[in-house]
């Protein structure tokens, strides 16, 4: 009587590691791309938190009357007096910073990797300010969103991430 193991040939225990091998190598570069998402993620959540706080900072302002001016008035968010520009927090780091109330913010360094999590470079002559994922910041990096300070009165201030963004 002959007995059959029913145990895999060599042969199909070859195939079987191939074909897994060919759906790694197929799946693999979906996986590997899932740090830039993450960061670009990041960057549409900061967005989200900039408009928000900059709705909350022009609230207080029309409840206190100081939407109309340029610069001078504050308005007291988180427990702390920030000026404003036609009603908006003024495009420069200190006043965003407390705004956001996001930690500790330092201004983006080409030499060193920044500390905390965010970083900003100011353009004080357009009055406008760009804020960076502080991991992984290049002075090339198109990986930042853009505040800029309104204009005028009625004009809300312009939140956006560059046309061209790769993080």
């Amino acid at each position: 009587m002959r007995r059959n193991n029913g145990g895999f040939t060599l042969i199909e225990l070859i195939v079987v590691i191939v074909i897994l091998g060919i759906l790694a190598v197929t799946a693999a570069p979906k996986f590997i791309d899932l740090q830039s998402d993450a960061r670009l993620a990041t960057l549409n959540g900061m967005k989200a938190a900039i408009n928000s706080a900059v709705s909350l900072t022009y609230g207080k302002s029309l409840v206190k009357g100081v939407e109309k001016n340029a610069t001078g008035s504050k308005v007291s968010i988180n427990g702390e007096e920030v000026e404003v520009c036609y009603g908006y927090p003024c495009a420069e780091a200190a006043k965003i910073q407390k705004v956001l109330d996001i930690g500790e913010f330092k201004k983006c360094d080409a030499d060193s990797t920044p500390a905390g999590d965010w970083c900003y470079e100011e353009q004080t002559d357009i009055k406008k300010i760009n804020i960076y994922i502080a991991n992984g910041y290049s002075t090339s990096s198109k990986c930042y969103v853009t505040y800029e300070q309104p204009t005028g009165v009625g004009v809300a201030p312009k939140v956006a991430l560059p046309s061209d963004v790769s993080c």
